[in-house]
């Protein structure tokens, strides 16, 4: 109930400062609209940046051989019981 007392005593003060509110004229609405499309650019270009900075760098080996030997693939991993060597 008392949440309801509040809502009706806040409504009316964000309605008033809605309408009278005074309108964006154009030249302020483009200014407005320049910065976000600003930030939204700078925020793309570090989004990419970082991308970039988490993707692992391929190296190719020309043999198709690694200097420690042939490579492969493991697909699955068994444990067995393991004591402690004493």
């Amino acid at each position: 109930m008392r949440g309801f007392f509040g809502l009706v005593f806040i409504t009316p003060v964000f309605f008033s400062y809605a309408v009278f509110s005074a309108p964006l004229n154009p030249v302020d609405r483009n200014d407005i609209q320049q910065r976000q499309a600003e930030v939204i650019d700078q925020s793309r270009q570090q989004r990419d940046s970082l991308l970039q900075l988490n993707q692992p760098q391929a190296t190719v080996n020309p043999g198709g051989v690694s200097d420690a030997g042939q490579c492969f693939s493991i697909k699955d991993i068994h444990y067995r019981v393991m004591r402690p060597i004493s």
